[in-house]
């Protein structure tokens, strides 16, 4: 299934921080409730946080901001809410547990590994950011922002992947290389789509005929985006292709039906299966109104002509103005 779009962009909410240093090797382990507001884990050498002798239902409430780096764990050992500012750099590790679920109203920098234990679910509602990988085969649910990187990064996710209604992944697209010009999740097990997708083009990138990216690879591949927002690249469209297994974005001039760079007897057998005669509208399907060249709602000898005026042959490049 593929649709043409366009459109825009979107902004990211502005993280909050706060103060608690660890900065040598140190272990926390409280054994009652932790409700703490306004303050910070933070460590630069070995910084163990694990309440290892908290009861498996002890729950947890953070309105700080732990931040970890280097090779630190943060384990918070049952349910474990957080209001503020995570983050995690270097070799540092957030673990959901087998114990409990984990909800973040706040923000995730994610530099190093979050890990979701199998059975268990995390929960994003603020931004989550970074070129961390996301462990374990638990599930993670999206309702905020996921902006991977800093700039594009491939972020794999070992379990399930859930995206809401309110969940919105933006994309950076400065070439088509994946992870190093582009970005691109990669889903170990089964990804269902909702949410907006933004797509923003990056460092001057303009996109050519017949590239293509693709932004998400999973095991399996459910659902749609319920809005994408796409930049300008006149003349060319935007194509966005739900697989099973993946989601793609390609440009192309609106006569190469198939989107592989080139105008030839492909499109034309495409055109020539929407079909209608004049001024008889056409099905309506997504690969019809690509192929109604002239957006009169019908496809007819007109849009075969629009179609011959662009035709390069297989494996041309088409004039991309072939159609003012």
């Amino acid at each position: 299934m593929h649709a043409m779009i366009s459109g825009g962009r979107r902004t990211r909410p502005v993280p909050v921080a706060a103060i608690c240093v660890c900065l040598i090797s140190t272990r926390f382990s409280p054994s009652q409730t932790w409700d703490r507001e306004g303050v910070e884990i933070s460590r630069t050498a070995a910084c163990d946080w694990r309440p290892a002798d908290a009861p498996a239902d002890n729950r947890r409430s953070d309105n700080g901001s732990p931040l970890l780096g280097g090779d630190g764990l943060f384990d918070p050992n049952g349910f474990w809410h957080t209001i503020g500012r995570l983050a995690d750099a270097g070799q540092a590790s957030v673990v959901a547990p087998g114990t409990g679920d984990t909800n973040l109203l706040g923000d995730l920098v994610n530099d190093g590994l979050f890990r979701t234990s199998s059975g268990r679910a995390s929960f994003f509602l603020g931004a989550v950011s970074g070129t961390g990988s996301f462990t374990g085969t638990g599930t993670v649910f999206f309702e905020g922002d996921l902006c991977p990187g800093a700039s594009p990064a491939q972020i794999t996710f070992d379990g399930d992947v859930v995206f809401g209604s309110f969940s919105s992944l933006e994309i950076e697209i400065g070439g088509t290389t994946p992870g190093a010009e582009h970005d691109q999740l990669i889903i170990g097990q089964a990804a269902f789509l909702g949410g907006t997708l933004n797509v923003v083009l990056i460092n001057g990138f303009v996109p050519q005929p017949g590239d293509w990216f693709e932004v998400l690879i999973g095991a399996t591949v459910t659902g749609t985006f319920s809005s994408v927002s796409l930049p300008a690249a006149p003349p060319l469209q935007w194509v966005i292709t739900y697989g099973s297994t993946f989601v793609r974005l390609a440009v192309a001039i609106r006569p190469d039906l198939d989107v592989d760079g080139d105008v030839d007897a492909d499109d034309l057998a495409l055109l020539g299966s929407c079909a209608s005669g004049p001024a008889i509208p056409h099905d309506g399907a997504p690969l019809c109104q690509q192929a109604d060249l002239d957006d009169d709602s019908d496809v007819d000898q007109d849009d075969f002509g629009a179609l011959q005026r662009c035709w390069s042959g297989s494996g041309n490049p088409p004039d991309p103005g072939c159609l003012n």
